[in-house]
């Protein structure tokens, strides 16, 4: 946990914030925001940050799909990833991995565990399509260059399981240079380069 909290910087974000006037303010504006799970759940979170990325890019003039990749698109990937696969994954006992080698945030390596042992919902929490097997054991592992991403995927992951064992297996570093999992291999891999970039 405490490599989260490195890799967010928060004790300089806090000091930059404090000399600058602006730590009273920024509290401010978030005293009475409840982001509790109960109140606002994954999904609604999850297009928040995606259109929060969409404003700051657009403000720095940047391409958003460098930071993250629509959930529909995601949603799409996973099932085409685990098409033809199901009766594998059914079976009693199944353990599967999966990889993403430029991780980002997580969010196609928990969008796809969810296909797997929660089904898919739509934004009201509708089953859509149900699960292959709630009692797979998936395990998850990525990498990720982006310090701030890399924190925050961690600690989503962190949240997301008791024992935290998927937080443990992102790693940072770029995949490219210096690929951290070169001598494992994967039951499946799911990745998507950055939109825009050539």
């Amino acid at each position: 946990m405490r490599e989260v909290v490195e890799k967010f910087d928060f004790d300089n974000t806090i000091s930059k914030l404090d000399d600058a006037g602006l730590l009273f303010k920024v509290l401010e504006r978030f005293k009475n925001v409840d982001l509790h799970p109960d109140i606002v759940d994954n999904a609604t979170m999850g297009t928040i940050f995606e259109e929060l990325i969409r404003k700051f890019n657009e403000a720095l003039n940047e391409n958003p799909g460098e930071h993250f990749t629509p959930r529909d698109v995601v949603h799409l990937m996973a099932d085409l990833l685990l098409s033809g696969d199901e009766e594998r994954i059914a079976v009693k006992g199944a353990a599967r991995s999966v990889c993403d080698p430029c991780c980002g945030t997580g969010g196609m390596l928990t969008i796809t565990k969810e296909h797997i042992v929660q089904g898919m919902h739509d934004g009201q929490g509708n089953l859509v399509k149900p699960s292959i097997n709630p009692e797979a054991e998936i395990f998850l592992f990525g990498q990720e260059v982006n310090l701030e991403t890399f924190a925050v995927c961690k600690s989503d992951l962190y949240m997301k399981s008791a024992d935290g064992h998927d937080a443990e297996h992102i790693l940072y570093g770029r995949t490219l240079s210096n690929d951290r999992y070169a001598e494992r291999s994967f039951d499946y891999l799911i990745a998507n380069p950055p939109y825009g970039k050539d």
